[in-house]
């Protein structure tokens, strides 16, 4: 005869170990912190043009596209090792979810703001890509 779990308790469990991983700091805590570096180091001073926050801010986005890009080989190799297809197809679809909602979002918060697309893309791109590395970083930590 199989016993039925008690939801409850599975519920709990799950709750608190969602906001024990969410809450937690990150293996690499200062990861955004490098990027911010970048920024701040290729701005030098803080009277510089808008042209200088766009090619700075594309100047992150770089390193960071790096950075995101050998975050998910890392996860796509874990989801392969531990057989895990039906979460390979989650994370993929996921992926492409993420940079269609970040392409859109940035679009829509210049047009409403008016802000100049030739910088505000890639400011906007700058902030949602370093968010983009702490929950990449935490689905990987998920392996470890």
């Amino acid at each position: 005869m199989s016993q039925v779990p008690n939801t409850r308790l599975v519920f709990g469990m799950f709750v608190a170990i969602y906001f024990q991983t969410i809450l937690a700091p990150p293996a690499h805590a200062s990861s955004t912190e490098k990027y911010d570096k970048i920024y701040k180091r290729c701005m030098g001073n803080p009277a510089k043009f808008h042209g200088t926050m766009a090619s700075c801010a594309l100047k992150t986005n770089i390193a960071i596209d790096a950075d995101i890009t050998a975050l998910i080989k890392k996860i796509r190799a874990a989801l392969q090792k531990n057989d895990r297809q039906r979460m390979q197809k989650t994370f993929e679809d996921s992926q492409t979810a993420w940079l269609a909602y970040r392409d859109n979002q940035c679009t829509l918060d210049l047009e409403f703001s008016g802000t100049s697309m030739a910088w505000g893309t890639q400011v906007c791109a700058l902030d949602k890509n370093k968010v983009r590395v702490k929950e990449l970083e935490m689905v990987l930590s998920w392996f470890q």
